[in-house]
């Protein structure tokens, strides 16, 4: 049973009864629609203003709210992955370079080893902010 004000719990079919619920939660739109028997409705919308009789046809993990939150979930950790492997890739490699700019013209050609390592370092800071800027630049899709 709904009641007038009362939120539906989880997706149904109207058995009988009238009333307009407000779907925005589930479909963006902001004028509630009309329900009667034979209607479907979706858990987490709003019952405005008729008592309503409703048989449930969806468990809690199979409602509409939660398809759309394991989508959205989905979508995030899949960006996030893709971001965190395109960062960790330009890191690591600039690691390497900055590593042999710091050992091998010291070590091959007799270079002074202090201002090969001063210069590794600036690589490695002039590194991160094109890291970041990578990272960030993955969630203008």
């Amino acid at each position: 049973m709904l009641r007038p004000g009362g939120r539906v719990a989880l997706d149904g079919i109207v058995i009988s009864g009238s009333s307009a619920i407000d779907q925005s939660p589930i479909t963006g739109e902001s004028i509630p629609e009309d329900k009667a028997p034979g209607d479907t409705v979706f858990a987490g919308t709003l019952n405005q203003s008729g008592f309503l009789e409703v048989k449930v046809t969806h468990t809690v993990s199979d409602t509409t709210v939660s398809k759309i939150i394991h989508l959205v979930d989905s979508v995030r950790k899949c960006v996030l992955s893709r971001c965190n492997s395109v960062c960790s890739c330009l890191h690591t490699h600039c690691n390497f370079i900055a590593i042999a700019i710091a050992l091998i013209p010291p070590l091959a050609f007799a270079q002074p080893f202090n201002v090969w390592v001063y210069r590794a370092l600036v690589m490695l800071v002039i590194k991160s902010p094109l890291c970041f800027s990578n990272f960030y630049s993955c969630f203008d899709c």
